[in-house]
């Protein structure tokens, strides 16, 4: 099986599946079918960079900070918390300051996207928060966040354990590293394919219940 042939088509399904739906989605929402229209261009281009040259390193240095702008703008329209707004240019200047001195290009921006891994999981938490506190008769699977912020808190933790033990598992026992490559595989499936729900379930949003 083709592991990234399958990452790939669940990217496209979630971006039809928002498209459709367009209409319909929050405005937090549609921060993510951006983002997810953006990965899927994104994957495409480095897919092929990747076979034509070897290296699609640059993508990632380019595309990482523009992911992290859109998480955090599609979490201000959710929370209405300014810092996450406020946050925006940092996030942007801070990639750009790693990608010219701390890990320059043709380097792997790990330091970065540590930094964004543990900020998606602050962001996540952060919702989850807000999700108890607040009054509702809704039910959590009508809330598309929800689904977003559950996909997104496995994916981050994942990707951080991944990071951290990759080099010692390929040193020390092969068949560790292959276990863990399949979780990685397993976990974008589970954060993209979250979207792909959030996009179809009733879009109640916390800011809404705040309102009430």
């Amino acid at each position: 099986m083709n592991w990234y042939l399958v990452y790939l088509f669940i990217l496209a399904l979630a971006t039809m599946v928002g498209v459709f739906r367009f209409k319909v989605i929050s405005t937090s929402n549609k921060c993510f079918l951006l983002l997810v229209l953006i990965t899927l261009i994104v994957e495409i281009i480095a897919w092929q960079l990747a076979m034509k040259s070897g290296t699609n390193i640059i993508v990632y240095h380019i595309f990482t900070p523009m992911q992290c702008a859109l998480v955090l703008l599609g979490y201000y329209k959710e929370t209405k918390i300014k810092v996450f707004f406020y946050l925006i240019p940092f996030v942007i200047v801070l990639g750009t300051v790693t990608s010219i001195w701390i890990q320059p290009i043709p380097s792997f921006n790990s330091y970065y996207i540590c930094f964004e891994l543990f900020l998606f999981i602050f962001l996540a938490l952060t919702f989850f928060k807000r999700l108890l506190i607040i009054e509702t008769n809704q039910k959590l699977k009508n809330f598309p966040f929800f689904w977003i912020s559950s996909g997104m808190l496995i994916f981050s933790i994942t990707s951080i354990f991944d990071l951290g033990t990759h080099n010692f598992f390929i040193d020390s026992n092969t068949y560790l590293d292959i276990i863990l490559r399949y979780i990685r595989y397993f976990s974008n499936y589970i954060y993209y394919s979250s979207f792909i729900v959030a996009f179809l379930v009733k879009q109640n949003t916390i800011s809404d219940q705040y309102g009430k």
